[in-house]
């Protein structure tokens, strides 16, 4: 036990040989998060140097992402999920159903102190749709330079041809990943 604490510390860069939470824990049989939200490498360390291991279980998660921080960020919105309410904005809005996907479910199994023997999946969780637009990337990052940060105002481009949206920003712009923690 205690390598594989060792282990996990010097990977995760945690703390975990005298943690009293995660001895009672151990103590009564029941799960304790070691680590949220660890970083690919330490996820692949963790899967190589400690490949299975029973009482060790990682759980994963899916999440949104923004990528390129505020460009176009008013028509692709942003995603706040909290206990009280989903908050929503722009094309997440609109496609929030078909970007969601369909949560898993699982059946476990738990003896009398509450400890788990049994995990099985009954439904697996799928991701959720993408979706196309019409927005040119490359033309927005140019719109999005030769607009002056100070100035207010929106800048629209359209295809002649057919009245697709290839640049749509608005300043003052917002990085919509601030709403993804809370």
């Amino acid at each position: 036990q205690r390598m594989l604490l060792s282990a996990l510390e010097t990977i995760t860069q945690g703390s975990f040989l005298d943690n009293q939470e995660l001895m009672i824990a151990e103590k009564r049989g029941r799960d304790y998060t070691m680590a949220s939200d660890v970083p690919f490498d330490q996820l692949s360390k963790i899967f190589e140097q400690i490949p299975t291991h029973q009482n060790i279980g990682i759980t994963t998660h899916f999440a949104r992402l923004y990528p390129h921080g505020r460009t176009a960020c008013h028509m692709l919105g942003y995603f706040r999920e909290t206990p009280d309410a989903t908050n929503t904005s722009g094309l997440e809005q609109l496609f929030e159903e078909q970007l969601r996907g369909t949560p898993g479910m699982a059946e476990r199994t738990i003896n009398s102190v509450g400890k788990s023997i049994m995990l099985r999946e009954v439904n697996k969780a799928l991701n959720g749709q993408n979706i196309v637009t019409t927005i040119d990337f490359e033309l927005q990052m140019i719109a999005e330079k030769v607009f002056p940060e100070e100035d207010r105002g929106a800048f629209i481009v359209m295809d002649p041809h057919n009245g697709a949206l290839r640049v749509c920003m608005s300043r003052p712009d917002f990085d919509p990943n601030i709403f993804l923690k809370p």
